[in-house]
């Protein structure tokens, strides 16, 4: 989902660019075909939440989605200890992710309840389920995301980023045009 996210975030374009050499695509702004395939593709599987981000982006602006970013993933992070045993299936991974940005969204802004739910229903969610998890989410202190040693994973900056895809954007074109 974030895959996907950030580049069409920093870009302003939704449409991922796969495989410039088969002209593939993935638009993140379409509103996903559910129930999803079976499949391995994290892009996939993530998908929904992608489109998520997208639409919330589209609804606040890309400067309040940009602030809302760092606290959303902090709390990804922090409430992941509350919930994680019942991450069971995919459709819970969906619930538990619209559930984190309802209350990530919640303590930054308290009317945003209405693009919240639109997105839970375009993602075929139970709403229900999403608000009770929204209530049910605990904080924790320890970091999900850092390596067993308790060092923290550096960010990565806006400008690392955008260097990268440059660089990889370049390197395709040399190597297939």
């Amino acid at each position: 989902a974030l895959a996907d996210f950030f580049p069409a975030h920093y870009k302003d374009n939704p449409t991922i660019v796969i495989s410039p050499v088969l002209g593939m695509e993935r638009d993140i702004s379409l509103k996903p075909i559910l129930p999803l395939p079976i499949t391995s593709d994290p892009h996939a599987t993530g998908g929904p939440l992608a489109y998520a981000l997208w639409k919330l982006r589209k609804h606040i602006g890309k400067e309040k989605i940009t602030h809302l970013l760092r606290p959303f993933l902090n709390n990804l992070n922090q409430y992941h200890e509350s919930f994680r045993e019942n991450l069971t299936t995919l459709k819970m991974e969906h619930s538990y992710f619209i559930a984190v940005l309802k209350k990530t969204l919640q303590e930054q802004d308290k009317n945003m309840d209405g693009v919240i739910k639109q997105i839970t229903i375009d993602l075929g969610l139970n709403l229900s389920t999403v608000n009770d998890i929204a209530r049910s989410l605990k904080r924790s202190d320890r970091n999900f995301y850092a390596p067993s040693d308790g060092n923290k994973i550096p960010s990565i900056t806006k400008f690392k980023i955008i260097l990268l895809t440059i660089v990889v954007d370049g390197l395709l074109y040399i190597f297939f045009f």
